[in-house]
This record gives structure tokens, sequence and C-alpha cells, in this order.
């Protein structure tokens, strides 16, 4: 009877350097898949972030600057506006500070009402472009009943549902004259109807410029300032994040408020072309220069606004060296105070037209 002698023999060296081989190379294969799976799925992500940041910067501009110059009513008249109230600057001049345009180089403008507020200028970031917006609030009520004579109160149904406080700045118009005053009295509803006051002493007189009827829409006086500022903040690369800023301005009580917050992250830059309507009915689009003091700003229809926005990470291969154009106005490299980095940009440009114009 025969014996059989199962012996088990291991791998040859050869044997195991080939599996060897096929084991890293499969494993190789399989992190260069991840690899490139991550970068794309960061990169899509960042892609719609920006978009979507986009998106909504350039809607909340646009909704402002369509309005520029708002007083109220249908009809787009410029009325003989009256101003009152103590708490505006000397001299205020409702129609020339409706829309006023900046242009920060390496510093700030030191001549402006902004020079003092440090929330602003310790954070605008120079060789972009800023504006400032006023226009009555889109937010109005009309007179529940036409004043007796012009230094009668005003006063509105609660069922339009506008508030006002003491101190704040008002503005009131038919479209033909318009008053911009400050509220003396604490308004309170009784039965339905608010009652609104514009004594002399916060205000030059307690007249109106006439006695204004029951079609009249009376509604808060709101100035806002849009620029591009630091927010103090670094992504994990180390890299400055940049945002779309608006500060609130509240004028009234003596001193005027400043309420300074940040809108969407990632925007870093911001330049604006101004529409000023020629006498041969064509349009030309122009930076602010202060120097020269163009354009004239009360003859501006519409408004060419350019954004530039990042992701908040470094998520392509290398360094970014295009040319964004913002606004017709190149951006790159070779701009000053331009970030070279990784992240992801792009821009947004927008031609808006103002309502309340008629040039």
């Amino acid at each position: 009877m025969s014996k059989h002698i199962n012996r088990q023999l291991g791998f040859s060296v050869v044997e195991l350097l080939i599996a060897l081989v096929i084991s890293v190379a499969t494993v190789g294969g399989l992190f260069s898949i991840y690899l490139n799976t991550r970068v794309t799925q960061d990169l899509t992500e960042a892609n719609a972030r920006i978009q979507e940041s986009g998106r909504f910067a350039l809607e909340y501009l646009k909704r402002d600057i369509r309005m520029i110059g708002y007083r109220g009513c249908v009809s787009n008249t410029m009325p003989t506006t009256v101003v009152n109230s103590k708490d505006l600057p000397l001299n205020y001049d409702p129609l020339t500070s409706e829309l006023i345009g900046y242009t920060i180089k390496s510093g700030w403008e030191t001549d402006t009402q902004f020079a003092g507020q440090a929330a602003i200028t310790s954070k605008i970031r120079p060789n972009t472009d800023a504006i400032l917006i006023a226009r009555m609030s889109s937010t109005s009520a009309q007179l529940a009943e036409k004043q007796s004579d012009s230094s009668a109160n005003l006063k509105i149904e609660t069922s339009a549902g506008v508030t006002f406080d003491k101190n704040e700045i008002v503005y009131i118009s038919d479209c033909v004259t318009a008053d911009i005053f400050t509220v003396t009295n604490n308004p309170n509803d009784t039965d339905g109807i608010v009652t609104i006051t514009h004594a002399q002493g916060t205000n030059t007189t307690n007249n109106l410029s006439k006695a204004y009827q029951n079609n009249a829409n009376i509604a808060r006086y709101q100035s806002t300032f849009y620029f591009i500022g630091d927010t103090g903040r670094v992504n994990k690369n180390g890299s400055t994040v940049f945002a779309l800023y608006q500060t609130i301005i509240n004028y009234g009580s003596a001193t005027n408020k400043y309420d300074t917050q940040e809108l969407i992250e990632g925007v870093e830059n911001m330049k604006i072309l101004y529409g000023e309507a020629l006498a041969s009915g064509n349009i030309k689009y122009v930076r602010h220069n202060k120097a020269t003091n163009t354009p004239n700003m009360q003859n501006v229809s519409s408004i060419q606004l350019g954004l530039l926005i990042s992701s908040q990470d470094e998520v392509i291969p290398s360094a970014d060296s295009q040319t964004y154009h913002l606004a017709q106005e190149e951006v790159s490299t070779e701009t000053p105070g331009y970030i070279n980095d990784r992240r992801l940009r792009h821009a947004f440009n927008s031609t808006i037209k103002i309502r309340n114009r008629r040039l």
C-alpha cells in the first residue's frame, strides 16, 4: 500500500513580488480615483456656492439700484423737495445724495461722511468701487386724511402696516412736492390711526411746504452704502476672506448711526460703470471720477455692475492667473491688491435700469 505525502509549499519570491506589484497598482489606482473624485467634488461644490453667492449678490444690489430716487408715486417726475429735519447734514441735498459713487484707491476718501467710521474704513478694500443709495423706503403708506394746514399732524391707518419711531427721518411726497422731516413724538395707535408730529426744534419749522392731501405717500427716508470689505477671517490656507458689506445710515437723534453688516462672503471685488444719459439720447458709460466730478449723477439712468466672487478654499490645481472683466474693467494678477492663490473665481456682470428717472 503506497503512501501519499501532502506537502504545502509557500510562494516563491518572484510570486510575492508579482502579487505585491499587483496589490500596489490596485490600491494606487483606487486611491487615485478617490483623489480625483474628491477634487472634482470639491470643485463642483465650490462652483455651486460661487454661483449661488453671485446670483444672490446681484439680485440684492439690483433691487436697490432699480429703486434709486424712489419717491413713493407711480410717476418718475422730480418733486420739489424741502428738507426740514435738522438731523440731516447741513445743506443736505436729497437730489444729489440719492446716488453717490466712490472709487477706493490706496486709502479712504477723507472728506466723506464715512471718514470717521472705523467699522467701514478699517474694512473697505482698496482698488474697489462702492456706492451710496438714498431713497424713500419701499414700505410706505398713504395719509388717512388730508392736513387742514401745513402745520397739522399727519395721520395714517395702522392697517397699512407701516410703523414709525420718534427721531426717525420721514419722507412724504405727492410726486409734485416732498418734505423730509424728523418725527417728534412717539407715534401711538388710537382707534386704528397713528398720529405723527413734526414739531419745531428737531425740525427747522413745524410747517411742511404745504398741506398734503390723503393721496400723499409717507415712509422712512433710508440711505444705504455698499462696499467690499475684509472680514478679518482667513481660510484654511491663510488667505484673506472678503465680503460684500452693507451700511444702513440712520439719520436722527443728533448723532447719525451707521449699522454695518456683512451680506455675502466671498465677494472680492466690485466695479461700477454709470450710464449717463446724453442730450443726443445716447447713454455713455463712465467710471466715477471725483477729480473731474464725472459723471453727472443726476443724469445717470442705468448702471453696469461687476462682481468677482471666489471660493472659500483653494480647489484648483495651480495659482489663478486668469483675467476677469468686471463692468468692462480688467482685474488680474497685475491688479494691485489681487490675491494670487488657488481659489476658484467667477465674474458676474449685469446692467441695471434705474426705474425712477425719466432721462
